[in-house]
């Protein structure tokens, strides 16, 4: 049996319009995506046109805590200590940004202003090249080391103007001084 190009067209966009339907659903539950180590925490998503980003503290004495919405889905990394929260949050094809969030024990959770920016900064005072002549730009790696005082990133972008062409950087942040370094060198 023959099936039309335009049968098929047809079937695509009935599906894929469920599919954006069943995403908008008002009564979908949030999904858990991040918990912190000492199950203090979690962070929730919910797709209703943005992505509805929630921190729910188990004591319940604390208000819950709504993060900034974006079209997209954020990436949430913990520290071991829970205190710190790096979201890599995509903002276009290929691109992401970081962004820094510190969690007192009261349940208040600041926003570390300009991280990302100053990530790039830094970055940009070795890299051939600068962030201003790439795309697709972010956070390729992350790690936290095990006393919550630093996190290892890698940052990575494509040249604009030569296929194939880039740059990764490895940096450290310090949380308390809320500054990069260059990582130590092993052995």
């Amino acid at each position: 049996m023959k099936i039309t190009m335009k049968i098929l067209m047809i079937i695509q966009i009935v599906f894929l319009g469920a599919l954006s339907a069943a995403e908008q659903d008002p009564e979908a539950k949030p999904k858990v995506v991040a918990k912190a180590h000492s199950k203090s925490y979690s962070i929730t998503q919910q797709y209703s046109g943005d992505f509805l980003e929630v921190i729910h503290f188990h004591d319940v004495t604390k208000e819950q805590v709504e993060l900034e919405g974006n079209p997209w889905p954020g990436h949430y990394e913990i520290s071991p200590d829970d205190k710190w929260i790096l979201r890599i949050q995509k903002t276009g094809s290929g691109d992401n940004v970081g962004i820094l969030y510190y969690v007192e024990k009261n349940g208040r959770v600041s926003r570390i202003v300009g991280f990302n920016e100053a990530m790039w900064k830094f970055s940009d005072r070795s890299s051939k090249l600068k962030s201003k002549q790439l795309y697709h730009t972010g956070i390729e790696k992350m790690e936290w080391d095990q006393t919550s005082s630093y996190i290892l990133l890698t940052v990575r972008g494509s040249n604009v103007e030569k296929s194939g062409d880039g740059i990764k950087t490895s940096m450290v942040y310090d949380v308390a001084k809320h500054t990069f370094a260059y990582p130590k060198k092993k052995g």
